[in-house]
């Protein structure tokens, strides 16, 4: 069985001004079909940047990110927003949602702009 979602020394890395600083330290992380895994840590330790590499949200600075066996580097930005809308997706906890929609509501609202999962089986 593959992984559903594989980092391979996978980090990311920002520019301010003239420093340098990490967001995420390279980490190697298998995730199979399944699989419950809890991503806990302090503030800034890296957990919204880990979560926007899995989902493409954000691009890897090295390393190799998967999912579903696709590594994520080799598409390009009209093809990893396809990728995203077919194959993954996150609900965040504040800013994004949509206030006056339930927490469902706002899935399904991401299904309907997609356009690949049927109305009768979105719910």
């Amino acid at each position: 069985m593959s992984p559903v979602i594989q980092l391979l020394a996978a980090g990311r890395t920002f520019r301010q001004g003239p420093d340098e600083y990490a967001a995420l330290r390279p980490a190697t992380v298998t995730i199979d079909r399944g699989q419950y895994v809890a991503v806990t840590g302090a503030s800034g330790s890296g957990k919204s940047t880990l979560l926007n590499l899995i989902t493409g949200v954000d691009r890897a600075s090295q390393g190799t990110v998967r999912v579903n066996g696709t590594a994520l580097e080799t598409l390009g930005e009209g093809a990893l927003a396809r990728f995203r809308g077919a194959s993954i997706g996150i609900v965040f906890q504040f800013f994004e949602l949509i206030p006056t929609l339930t927490a469902l509501d706002n899935v399904v609202l991401a299904m309907d702009l997609v356009g690949t999962v049927p109305p009768r089986a979105r719910r």
